[in-house]
């Protein structure tokens, strides 16, 4: 057991042996109960650490750590850690860590986590995660992720995911999702997704969705959905939807549209006396959209 005692009087400074038994300050000044700071293990809290914060573990809170901030772990909020933050887990919150952002597990904000961020999981919100962004998950919102973004699930979000961005799923929004894009499941919006675009449902929207496209369903918009289309069903819109169009699949299989329009399938026929064929027909009765033949 030794103990390092220090002139300030606000300051408690440990270092926890093999026995785990603690040593009370030696100080012919009384101890004040507020504005404690603690650093328990080697180096920890070792150069500037401010009040009220609390540093365990080596290397824990090592350099410049602010009031009220906390690090728990070997080398958590190691350097220049800020007010209010938190880091716990080895290597949380390393580098950077600004006011008020959360780090909790392994290198989660490893490196300039921005103020009121949160990261969750192991080397989520890694690097440079953006103010006020959420990353749960590990890899979650890995680098660069956005102001404000949400990623959550294995690598959501994982690079350069946008302002206001959400992606939530195993790799969705994975790679340069845009600016308040939605990608929910497993690999939706997975890469290129544009602004304001909305993909749902497992691979939907997986690469190159367009501006403001919409796609609904597994694999719906799957590659190159053009902007402002849409494509609701399994496969609507698979590869190459055009732009402006709209694609409804029931069918099971692909249903791709090439151009501007409205397509759907399946359609029932049915004779209407006086009607040329093709001609789509609305039957108020059944509700149904029928073809003449």
């Amino acid at each position: 057991m030794s103990l390092l005692t220090q002139k300030h009087t606000n300051l408690l400074s440990v270092n926890v042996l093999t026995t785990g038994a603690v040593v009370p300050p030696t100080s012919s000044e009384a101890l004040p109960i507020s504005g404690v700071s603690v650093r328990v293990g080697t180096n920890a809290g070792a150069f500037n650490q401010l009040t009220s914060s609390v540093a365990i573990g080596y290397n824990a809170g090592a350099n410049n750590q602010r009031d009220r901030a906390t690090a728990v772990g070997y080398q958590a909020g190691a350097f220049n850690q800020g007010t209010r933050g938190v880091a716990i887990g080895d290597e949380a919150g390393y580098s950077g860590q600004q006011f008020a952002a959360i780090a909790v597990g392994s290198q989660a904000g490893y490196t300039n986590q921005n103020s009121s961020a949160i990261a969750v999981g192991v080397q989520a919100g890694y690097a440079n995660q953006g103010q006020r962004a959420i990353a749960i998950g590990d890899s979650a919102g890995y680098q660069n992720q956005g102001l404000s973004a949400v990623a959550v699930g294995h690598d959501a979000g994982y690079t350069g995911q946008g302002t206001s961005a959400i992606a939530m799923g195993f790799q969705a929004g994975y790679e340069q999702q845009g600016t308040n894009a939605v990608a929910l499941g497993a690999q939706a919006g997975f890469m290129g997704q544009q602004q304001n675009a909305v993909a749902l449902g497992s691979a939907s929207g997986y690469m190159g969705q367009q501006l403001r496209a919409v796609a609904l369903g597994a694999e719906a918009g799957n590659v190159n959905q053009g902007a402002n289309a849409i494509a609701i069903g399994y496969q609507a819109g698979l590869v190459n939807q055009a732009a402006n169009s709209i694609v409804l699949n029931a069918t099971g299989a692909p249903l791709n549209a090439s151009s501007q329009g409205v397509f759907v399938a399946p359609m029932n026929s049915a004779v209407f006396v006086g009607v040329q064929p093709g001609v789509v027909m609305y039957n108020n009765v059944t509700k149904e959209l029928l073809y003449a033949t």
